[in-house]
């Protein structure tokens, strides 16, 4: 008996051995892996309202350079100056406003556009039905709109559960926070 024993305990060892060496293979395939893809918070994305498509460019690119040689157009909405007297007179893509991964307007960043010939919340909306589809399902913290836009969020994809906005800007989501699946900006 004690024969059979050994080999089955010495198989168990073995067995565990190879578990181990193949749960650190895997975590470190994952390391890898996360290197290559850095992901939404490492990195700044924006979405088109006539796509509903996200593009990411890494952090530190110029955004409106990379939005502007992703879509072909002049980006609005983010000079430094105040713009809102001003009449465009051509297609351009417009920032609508961002979310953030963190409160206080920190962390990751998602640009939200819309490509018209004016300011484009004047009697217009933009919806998003669900932020899950660019990896933001439950993740915003903190949001802002521009371009006289107001920005709500809602708990559930397409629009439904709680809402918290309409505002300009808002540091914190309150019991949003972390719960937000869909969005839309409006005048």
């Amino acid at each position: 008996m004690m024969k059979l024993w050994k080999p089955v305990a010495a198989s168990r060892q073995a067995l565990l051995i190879v578990l181990l060496l193949a749960i650190s293979g895997l975590h470190a395939a994952g390391r890898a892996e996360a290197a290559l893809n850095p992901g939404p918070t490492k990195s700044e994305c924006f979405i088109s309202y006539e796509t509903q498509k996200m593009e990411c460019a890494p952090r530190g690119t110029d955004i409106q350079q990379f939005i502007t040689g992703k879509t072909g157009l002049p980006v609005r909405g983010l000079e430094k100056k105040d713009t809102s007297t001003l009449e465009t007179a051509t297609l351009s893509t417009h920032i609508l406003g961002y979310i953030y991964d963190d409160n206080y307007f920190a962390g990751g960043t998602l640009y939200f556009t819309a490509n018209t010939v004016d300011y484009p919340c004047r009697g217009y909306s933009y919806g998003f039905p669900y932020l899950g589809n660019y990896g933001w399902h439950d993740r915003a913290s903190s949001m802002s709109a521009i371009q006289q836009c107001r920005v709500a969020i809602w708990e559930h994809p397409n629009y439904a559960g709680a809402q918290y906005g309409f505002y300009y800007s808002t540091y914190t989501l309150g019991p949003l926070n972390d719960k937000g699946d869909s969005v839309v900006f409006a005048q």
